[in-house]
């Protein structure tokens, strides 16, 4: 009898202990801007449908155990579900047209700094969480995955005029004051 209920309370801690690197995904796309940008991080706005559809971002099924210590740490993080109306809504706003993806803003969340649609390798997840939540990075046009459909918005560099803001067609990570879905 305690056998089992130690073995039992042994398994609920290795659980959780291998539970904790994974991210904690906000659901609400407007708080989590706010969090970023008050934490100063990156947001990572991960698509997919149903309840743990951001599994199905990485190819082999789930997060690899860097890619989920990097969200969980480095960036803010929100899951839409595109079978919902909001997140239908904010997947359109972002220009994600599948069933999966990924947007990652720069630190200031004014700018839209990786987009991807469909899912990602561990290793190239990965790779690209790493370099936009490194602070030294410079967002100086939207990146792509190479395998994904060619994407290319360049902004001017720091200390160069001001960089442009998103148009009214793309209100993608641009500043509260111009974003619809932020008021």
């Amino acid at each position: 009898m305690y056998t089992s209920s130690l073995l039992i309370a042994l398994a609920g801690l290795t659980a959780s202990a291998q539970g904790s690197d994974a991210p904690s995904w906000s659901t609400d796309y407007v708080e989590a801007r706010k969090q970023a940008t008050e934490q100063g991080k990156p947001l990572a706005a991960v698509f997919g449908t149903g309840k743990d559809g951001w599994t199905k971002l990485a190819k082999e099924g789930s997060l690899g155990k860097t890619a989920g210590e990097l969200l969980s740490s480095k960036y803010v993080c929100v899951y839409l579900d595109v079978d919902t109306d909001e997140g239908k809504r904010i997947a359109k706003l972002l220009e994600v047209n599948g069933k999966q993806g990924i947007v990652i803003s720069d630190r200031s969340v004014r700018w839209m700094a990786f987009h991807h649609e469909g899912n990602l390798s561990d290793q190239n997840l990965t790779t690209y969480l790493q370099r936009y939540a490194d602070p030294n990075h410079v967002v100086v046009r939207t990146d792509t995955n190479p395998s994904a459909t060619t994407r290319t918005s360049y902004y001017q560099a720091p200390g160069a005029a001001p960089a442009p803001q998103f148009g009214t067609t793309m209100p993608s990570f641009r500043s509260s004051s111009y974003c619809p879905t932020c008021r």
